[in-house]
């Protein structure tokens, strides 16, 4: 039950909803809807301006990975939250929720992936001065593989184990062992990966003079824009290390503010990622700047329609058109 110091009491996982009244079972189901809205809003604008404006070279083309990742993660979320306000997905085991559940892991996995990605890019670029043109063609082999097939992966295996998921509150969850092992724990992992790359790129401009004399200002920017992918990732996500903390001091029982931040929080990171890459990017400011706020407020508000409506197709025409010469160019880039 819950009582008034906010905790809610449970036996299992699968009971954890039982105990709340249908005022808190509704402020767990809203909560998601505005982050995650806010970041279908915020990465659409991003994935909109890598095509209408990106050269598909390097570390923008990482970038506009990340924003797409972020794009489909939020759209699952609004997705999940719409059908469970029209009462089309009830809280039961069903290929549409475990569907559901696997869009999240894909997209949010993939979304951790390439901020990982992106250090082990930065990293390897200021390491190695000819990295980027060596291997320019070939890092993408390893990149989308990666970034995109291996959460995709760990979900298929879960789905290949009988009996792999539970009904929580409202959304289908692989049981708890094979969550830790197949979803926390890798996260962890790339989290832990991403913090030690962070902290060899700064050491790596510090300790070559030539880098710090040539490239100071770029080699600040760079560390600074690699600096906020990761305190996003430990803002979103270290309520995950809470809940499991938690489980452990206090078996059966979590206070509900934490089971609401656990429930909208993540869904954040596409917006807090927006404004990592807005505020790292001066060309992108020189160019908004110029135009009205209502032109911006529209450009936001559908980013998402103007995705798959105008910029997708646009920017698959103009691949499609190009000679052969020049599309090799720009695929290799």
């Amino acid at each position: 039950q819950l009582n008034r110091a906010w905790m809610v009491q449970h036996n299992t996982t699968q009971d954890l909803c039982n105990g709340m009244d249908d005022w808190d079972k509704s402020v767990l189901l809203i909560t998601p809807i505005v982050p995650a809205t806010l970041s279908l809003l915020a990465s659409g604008l991003m994935v909109n301006n890598f095509l209408e404006f990106g050269k598909g070279k390097g570390l923008s083309k990482l970038v506009a990975c990340l924003a797409w990742a972020d794009h489909l993660w939020a759209l699952v979320v609004v997705i999940q939250c719409i059908l469970l306000w029209a009462n089309e997905l009830v809280p039961e085991l069903s290929v549409l929720c475990i569907a559901i559940r696997g869009g999240f892991q894909i997209f949010s996995g993939a979304s951790i992936i390439w901020t990982f990605l992106i250090a082990l890019y930065i990293y390897m670029a200021i390491s190695y001065p000819n990295f980027t043109s060596d291997y320019s063609a070939k890092i993408w082999w390893f990149f989308h593989p990666i970034g995109w097939g291996l959460h995709t992966l760990l979900f298929v295996v879960v789905l290949a184990i009988p009996n792999s998921f539970e009904v929580v509150c409202f959304t289908c969850f692989p049981k708890e062992e094979l969550h830790l092992a197949l979803w926390f724990a890798p996260n962890m992992v790339v989290f832990a990966v991403c913090v030690v790359l962070y902290i060899l790129t700064v050491f790596r401009f510090k300790r070559d003079p030539l880098l710090e004399a040539v490239s100071k200002r770029k080699g600040v920017e760079i560390s600074n824009k690699l600096l906020g992918y990761v305190l996003v990732f430990i803002l979103c996500w270290t309520i995950e290390w809470i809940i499991w903390i938690l489980g452990i001091v206090i078996p059966g029982a979590l206070p509900f503010p934490v089971l609401v931040i656990y429930a909208s929080l993540p869904h954040a990171q596409g917006l807090l990622n927006a404004i990592v890459y807005s505020a790292s990017i001066s060309s992108l400011h020189s160019h908004y700047s110029t135009q009205s706020w209502l032109s911006l407020f529209v450009r936001l508000f559908f980013s998402p329609v103007l995705i798959w409506v105008w910029y997708l197709p646009k920017w698959i025409h103009k691949k499609c058109t190009h000679t052969k010469g020049e599309r090799g160019e720009m695929l290799i880039s």
